[in-house]
């Protein structure tokens, strides 16, 4: 297992038939942390500010899956994994979108998340083909917007404005999101989403203490700040937090998509490990057996370096095979007429 504190990780764009040469070079930083809170292995700044965006999504859903809300109106697995994702568009998100606002007696109106064209470019081409607008359900944010408006729901509290810092839905969402940082998010940078929901910098490692802590959330209790909390409460989390994950790893469809990478490495790792990326080049990682969690910053925000780095990584943890890690942290880039011009590779420095 990698141990200690290391360079960057490097991801090499290359062009060339004759000679390979470097025609752009990314670095991330990465920290694996343990359920404890101790820094297993880093690689760069450790402490690199980093907003989460939507690499915390499963985090983020805890709040609605303790709520009960999935039992108050029937949501099944599917609703729980698209509550952790950022799905593509495809016909079977955009349906379960609608019929979980049904199911709470809400509408497409009522997300606040904003719309874009699907992600997955053959729902976006037939949609535009119809003449058709992407709508919020299309958004890829539009299931963990759903989970929040049941939550609110369920505790009966005001829809409108359900994105705004002060509302009780984006409380409970903070509170939850540092009993696993065991980091108070109110001291920090604040910013907002692409989405429109707050989110907080934080030190990369406290984002990987955070998904280690995720996935064995019996470390809760362990806390420093477990004395002033509810024994009752923190159990009810740590019973939402393995429902979050094992739907994830269930459902890896709802987390990203058809040919998309987070759902390729999530079934390739057959319940091992779940992975979320997040808009500028962060992702992380969470790895129960090992009771180990995974963030990483590619420092220049390009999502394709960083999907390389998480792969690498997960492959030197033994849980990606050779082969899948290469799809992304060893990669020949085709061009348009199929000729074999250059690769995408990753390397610890």
């Amino acid at each position: 297992m990698l141990k200690g504190e290391h360079p960057q990780i490097e991801v090499a764009i290359t062009r060339g038939e004759n000679v390979e040469l470097v025609e752009s070079r990314h670095l991330c930083n990465a920290v694996i942390c343990n359920s404890e809170g101790d820094v297993v292995a880093s690689f760069g700044d450790k402490n690199f500010p980093t907003f989460p965006r939507s690499s915390i999504k499963m985090l983020q859903g805890v709040a609605f899956a303790e709520s009960e809300a999935t039992s108050r109106f029937a949501l099944d697995e599917e609703c729980v994994a698209l509550a952790c994702g950022s799905h593509s568009g495809e016909e079977k998100h955009v349906e379960k979108v609608r019929n979980w606002l049904e199911k709470i007696g809400l509408s497409e109106k009522n997300l606040e998340c904003g719309s874009h064209a699907p992600l997955d470019k053959n729902s976006a081409s037939m949609l535009a083909g119809c003449g058709e607008k992407p709508l919020p359900a299309h958004h890829m944010c539009s299931g963990k917007h759903c989970a929040m408006l049941s939550l609110a729901r369920v505790q009966n509290w005001e829809v409108e404005g359900y994105c705004e810092h002060d509302h009780p839905v984006q409380q409970r969402v903070r509170e939850i999101c540092s009993h696993f940082f065991e980091h108070e998010l109110t001291e920090g940078v604040r910013g907002r989403d692409g989405c429109s929901i707050p989110t907080f910098a934080v030190p990369l490692m406290v984002l990987a203490k955070g998904m280690a802590r995720f996935g064995e959330p019996s470390s809760l209790m362990r806390a420093k700040n477990s004395q002033a909390q509810n024994s009752q409460s923190l159990e009810k989390i740590s019973l939402a937090a393995r429902q979050m994950f094992q739907a994830t790893v269930a459902k890896p469809f709802f987390i990203a998509g058809s040919r998309q990478a987070d759902t390729i490495m999530v079934e390739k790792g057959r319940g091992e490990f779940s992975v979320k990326s997040g808009a500028e080049g962060v992702y992380t990682a969470v790895i129960p057996r090992l009771k180990l969690g995974v963030a990483l910053k590619c420092i220049d925000g390009t999502t394709r370096a960083a999907r390389a780095a998480i792969a690498l990584l997960l492959k030197e943890l033994d849980l990606l095979a050779v082969s899948d890690a290469d799809s992304f942290a060893n990669k020949p880039l085709v061009n348009f007429r199929g000729f074999d011009v250059g690769a995408i590779r990753a390397r610890f420095l």
